[in-house]
């Protein structure tokens, strides 16, 4: 009996050692994403308090996205030769330190220079920490760990945009940025010890004599785009982030417009898309990975396709019917769309893992995420430039969810070739 007991006890305790890298990852995760979102809940007060411009407001809220973007890539090219789990943890240090900086800013420009710094700190967490859980975890399970990972994303997204507002009930702005930074801090200590994986050690990778950085760096890159499974991924999470900067940036606008409801109201259901999001990414990782032990790689792109597909769908019914829907009924619609949105992040991030080498696969991500925030960019701008030449919000929605369709017909598509593109990958 007592064997038992210990076997048992050894049994849980071999699992939470397994469990604790995606969980402490996925909290710092949700942490980031709290802190990014945070910016964006409070705007209107900083606004307000520091007399700003609206071209001012974006400027704030932009240059965290821009920076991040592009030392991002940077950080990751150094993070492939370095120790990711030390980069992870003072990266999170840097932002986690200028966001409860921030409370101190007394005008435009500090608080311009501390947002825009904090992007740096930003970049150096999801491509070498993706990179991590792809070197922690087995290819056969990768789709599920990042969806995972993806759910705290989305959570600390929509935790962002709540918390700040419930808040300022009692706290002052200023105290919020330090209560943020403040959470983020607590794991710290815990990121300096865990373990650092050795890379490609669950795929049998034989660490091979380090070449030049520049050689190095552009094997990286070009890997994505030579490949049909890497292509699929780039531009699949791309569109993907493309939905995001399209909807996030005018569903409330649709509402408030075509619905007459008030603005907060109209952002409430904003935030219960984003939310749903959430379930979405978990449940899209579980059925990547799921299938991917059945069919092959190749799943990843029917799974992402079939999303993409089925949310250019139905967001063009909800459009398009929207006064014979009514609201409630457009509402559920936009949840489901909200679903489907998430359920692409986990198959195509689990594509650059599977189609990228060990050596340089932070700098992968990194160029994935750099594509998808440019397409993000693209998708709130361009929606906006389309409805204005068309005088109608509802006609440029209805051409984005139009191209929405094509890719996800494109990543169907592309099952065999990635399906054949893998069996002669594994014969080599």
């Amino acid at each position: 009996m007592q064997i038992t007991s210990s076997a048992k006890a050894q049994e849980a305790r071999h699992r939470w050692e397994i469990a604790w890298p995606l969980i402490l990852l996925s909290v710092v995760a949700l942490a980031n994403n709290i802190d990014w979102n945070s910016l964006y809940s409070l705007a209107g007060t900083v606004q307000h308090q520091f007399h700003l411009s609206d071209t001012q407001l974006a400027m704030i809220e932009n240059s965290p996205v821009l920076l991040s973007a592009i030392f991002g890539v940077l950080i990751a090219a150094y993070a492939d030769r370095s120790h990711r789990l030390r980069i992870v943890a003072f990266g999170m240090l840097v932002w986690a330190g200028l966001t409860g900086l921030r409370g101190l800013a007394n005008s435009f420009v500090p608080l311009l220079v501390l947002c825009a710094l904090s992007g740096i700190g930003y970049g150096s967490f999801a491509a070498p920490s993706t990179s991590l859980l792809c070197d922690l975890y087995s290819p056969q399970v990768r789709s599920q760990v990042l969806g995972f990972q993806g759910a705290a994303q989305y959570l600390g997204s929509f935790l962002g945009f709540l918390l700040p507002g419930l808040l300022l009930l009692i706290l002052d702005w200023r105290l919020i940025f330090v209560a943020v930074a403040a959470f983020a801090l607590i794991f710290f200590v815990p990121l300096l010890r865990l373990r650092e994986p050795a890379r490609g050690a669950l795929e049998g990778y034989a660490h091979q004599p380090e070449e030049s950085w520049w050689i190095n760096n552009w094997q990286g890159v070009s890997s994505l785009f030579r490949t049909e499974g890497g292509r699929v991924a780039v531009f699949g999470l791309g569109i993907q982030a493309l939905s995001i900067g399209a909807i996030g940036s005018f569903l409330a606008i649709f509402l408030t417009r075509y619905f007459v409801l008030p603005p907060s109201a109209a952002d409430d259901v904003v935030a219960l898309v984003v939310f749903i999001i959430v379930f979405g990414a978990a449940g899209g990782g579980i059925l990547a990975g799921s299938l991917r032990k059945r069919v092959g790689v190749g799943s990843y792109a029917v799974v992402a396709g079939a999303a993409t597909f089925a949310l250019g769908l139905l967001f063009t019914l909800a459009v398009v019917l929207y006064a014979f829907l009514g609201l409630l009924w457009f509402t559920m619609l936009t949840v489901v769309c909200g679903v489907l949105l998430g359920i692409t992040l986990a198959p195509l991030s689990a594509l650059v893992g599977d189609k990228t080498s060990p050596a340089h696969r932070s700098l992968a991500y990194a160029v994935q995420l750099f594509v998808a925030t440019l397409f993000q960019a693209c998708g709130g701008i361009g929606l906006g430039i389309i409805s204005d030449r068309l005088h109608s919000l509802q006609g440029a929605y209805v051409l984005f969810s139009i191209v929405l369709i094509a890719v996800g017909i494109w990543m169907i598509l592309r099952f065999r070739a990635i399906q054949d593109e893998t069996g002669k990958e594994s014969q080599a």
